[in-house]
């Protein structure tokens, strides 16, 4: 297969659905040659929110120390290659459709998930280019995860909330039983779980399989110094060692608790001050790292983001509701996919939102527009709907003053396709 072909192959996976369990994932390695105990010391991130800036800022942080990284997040946002980075450089196509082809007949055998293809594939690279260290996150929950056959040496739990509840549980203490499952014996576990129910149930599994948790709210202070709009200065004092005048390249109070957590998990990894500075400041350089919260355009001011889910969306807007009062209005192109509680998510933007786009966008996972339109309508939120993402966003530009906010919003789909209408200038994250 070429890379088209390999492609075509796995998106229709999807449609499967997931299978409870570790057994397709652990005979598709077998397939390979057992990729998963060649992965260098691996790090295991799991959490509702924050995990792909925590595996991010972790990969980033390890390259600067001079180590080769493998770094594994999902979903993509243009190419399927993004979610598999070796030192920051996707992963080639010609080698996605080189596994590809060798796992073909095992995963129609076994009815393989998109996931779970896409996890092995990232094994057999990492393990191929030899890497030194791999981050690994997590897709959905952690215990039947496709990434939990890893014997991982650190285990992250960046944060607990009601997702998925489908799958993983209707509580915060079932949820994080879940997640807490990819925690190996004698391991470092770092957490910036704040809820108390989850938290009992984080410890206590750590401690039955004798592992040392680290609780990053309890340990890692991190005051903000200055916020502004992609300038935020922080003084950080962790048990180990204090960062005066931390500049981050991003902005949002809510990546501060990200912040800890990497600072905290890096210094039990015996990084060092430099490295770390180093790693988070060139967070977009060294791993393509980006819409989140991210300025894409300066007049009107277009922010794109990948916030999808409510306890997410909460934290985003309270970040955004500090500078409202510096935009005439603010328009927000929003899309959700099926299963997310896009009510939760609306309620929480309609005191940032002057006006709302709701824009088709390309999945067969997209949420019904009439159920969007109707959330607008009981929540008294001026709206319109289009054929297209690049539609809604054209149309919000149209209606926009240079004065404006417009934020896309709501789906790693809709930031995706907007990143894929054109070719975006590089424009930097701290104003001049």
């Amino acid at each position: 297969m070429n890379f088209q072909e390999a492609i075509a192959f796995i998106y229709p996976l999807r449609r499967f659905g997931q299978k409870p369990g570790l057994q397709n994932i652990q005979q598709l390695c077998d397939k390979l040659g057992n990729p998963e105990r060649r992965l260098g010391k691996v790090v295991h991130v799991a959490g509702t929110n924050g995990k792909g800036s925590v595996s991010a800022m972790l990969a980033s942080i390890c390259m600067e120390s001079g180590e080769k990284v493998g770094l594994y997040t999902s979903p993509h946002l243009v190419s399927f290659t993004e979610r598999i980075r070796v030192n920051g450089q996707p992963i080639s196509e010609e080698k996605v459709a080189e596994i590809c082809t060798e796992l073909k007949s095992e995963v129609e055998a076994l009815g393989a998930t998109f996931f779970e293809v896409t996890t092995a594939i990232a094994f057999k690279c990492f393990a191929d280019e030899a890497v030194e260290i791999a981050v690994i996150e997590t897709g959905m929950g952690g215990r039947l995860d496709a990434t939990n056959i890893v014997a991982s040496d650190c285990t992250v739990i960046t944060n607990i909330g009601l997702e998925h509840t489908e799958w993983l549980g209707e509580t915060t203490g079932k949820i994080a039983a879940e997640k807490a499952a990819i925690i190996r014996p004698k391991s470092n576990v770092i957490t910036g779980v704040k809820d108390l129910e989850a938290l009992e149930v984080i410890t206590r599994v750590a401690r039955e399989r004798k592992s040392k948790i680290h609780i990053a709210p309890a340990v890692v202070d991190v005051q903000v110094v200055s916020e502004g709009l992609f300038e935020m200065s922080l003084h950080v004092r962790s048990l180990r060692r204090s960062y005066h005048g931390f500049k981050i390249p991003f902005f949002g109070v809510y990546q501060t608790e990200n912040i800890a957590i990497a600072i905290l998990t890096a210094e039990k990894m015996n990084f060092s001050e430099e490295n770390i500075r180093n790693g988070i400041q060139k967070l977009s350089e060294n791993t393509g790292f980006r819409a989140r919260l991210e300025k894409m355009e300066s007049s009107p001011l277009l922010l794109l983001d990948v916030t999808h889910n409510a306890f997410g969306m909460k934290r985003t807007v309270r970040s955004l509701m500090k500078f409202k009062s510096q935009f005439r209005s603010v328009r927000v192109v929003f899309a959700c996919v099926s299963g997310k509680d896009a009510d939760e998510m609306l309620e929480h933007l309609k005191p940032l939102t002057d006006a709302m786009y709701l824009p088709k966008i390309n999945t067969e996972r997209a949420m019904d527009l009439g159920r969007l339109s109707s959330i607008c309508e009981r929540l008294e939120i001026q709206y319109t709907i289009y054929d297209s993402s690049s539609a809604a966003l054209e149309k919000a530009r149209e209606d926009a003053s240079s004065d404006d906010l417009i934020l896309v919003t709501g789906s790693f789909y809709l930031a995706g396709e907007i990143l894929a209408t054109k070719q975006w200038p590089k424009i930097q994250v701290f104003d001049e």
